[in-house]
């Protein structure tokens, strides 16, 4: 480290030097610390390295949870929830009692800690409206709904300024984390002005297929419009916040990277799967029969192996 004295101040990354201003004047030094290749190779990064891991697959969770949820996250605003899911999963995955350090992941995590997650961090529900509603949920049905009582919907400081109208916005999905797979399901409330007490209890009834060891999530929230010559414009400013989360059972399979595939309740029969990454490549296929267990190999391409077993089949 060194203090450069020159009428010039520079900042930024030179030839390998990076320059600064600090409050002792204008300082250059090189870059420290180990190589790529040394936290990828040698045995004292292990650590390192099994917590990057960890952390990788808690993001690709975190996406896929946001994927499952996109209806819903049309108005947020904010730079930091990416951020702030990552870090939640992260600490789900770390309940995970059945998997040492580098292989937890949140799919076998406490799904509660979810539980009263706001996503607009600049508008948490209980600052929007203190609305006491009521909700069940049943995991084995996929079935959860939603009752919200009659209610002035005052306008607040802290909705948006050209905001006239709002929606309510109510739904969920069923997310398998391990095959990146969802179904979700949203409905919309009618579209209604603020300042004004709603006519009638608010009432929305869901239902999504849930198969053992999915997470059911549940959220509830309030979309904001205003009106422009007629017609309904989404204003940023949303509030989103998960009402309950509740996974139906362990999941046993373990994988990561697989492409994200979708269902929306919404769109009718004529669903088609949806690729959101390719994280996975799958190079070599075997099939032997292990105590009347069909047995395949599946190898990825940085050596990790899983094996899927299904009856075999029974010749006569």
């Amino acid at each position: 480290m060194a203090k450069v004295i020159s009428p010039i101040q520079l900042r930024g990354l030179l030839a390998e030097t990076t320059y600064r201003l600090t409050e002792n004047g204008n300082i250059a030094g090189r870059k420290t610390g180990p190589t790529r290749e040394k936290v990828l190779t040698h045995e004292n990064f292990g650590l390192t390295r099994r917590n990057a891991s960890e952390f990788k697959m808690a993001v690709q969770d975190s996406a896929a949870l946001r994927y499952a949820l996109g209806p819903a996250l049309n108005g947020m605003i904010g730079s930091s929830l990416n951020g702030r899911m990552n870090g939640l999963l992260h600490l789900i995955a770390q309940h995970d009692p059945a998997n040492d350090l580098g292989s937890r992941r949140a799919c076998n995590g406490d799904f509660s800690l979810l539980n009263g997650f706001d996503f607009n961090k600049q508008l948490p529900m209980k600052e929007a409206w203190h609305l006491k509603f009521t909700n069940s949920m049943d995991v084995a049905s996929g079935v959860f709904s939603v009752s919200i009582p009659s209610f002035i919907a005052r306008k607040r400081n802290v909705f948006p300024d050209d905001a006239t109208h709002f929606r309510i916005v109510s739904g969920g999905a069923s997310i398998d984390l391990v095959r990146q797979h969802y179904i979700r399901d949203f409905k919309f409330s009618e579209l209604l002005p603020l300042r004004k007490k709603t006519r009638d209890v608010i009432c929305f009834e869901h239902q999504v297929k849930v198969k053992p060891g999915e997470v059911l999530i549940q959220v509830l929230g309030v979309e904001f419009y205003k009106l422009v010559d007629g017609r309904e414009v989404l204003v940023k400013g949303s509030a989103l916040q998960v009402v309950e989360a509740v996974q139906r059972c362990e999941s046993s399979v373990q994988s990561q990277g697989d492409a994200l595939v979708r269902e929306d309740t919404n769109q009718g029969d004529n669903v088609q799967p949806v690729k959101i990454n390719q994280g996975v490549e799958r190079r070599k296929a075997s099939e032997v029969i292990k105590k009347g267990l069909v047995v395949r190999r599946l190898k990825h391409r940085r050596g990790r192996v899983w094996e899927l077993t299904e009856p075999a089949a029974v010749s006569g």
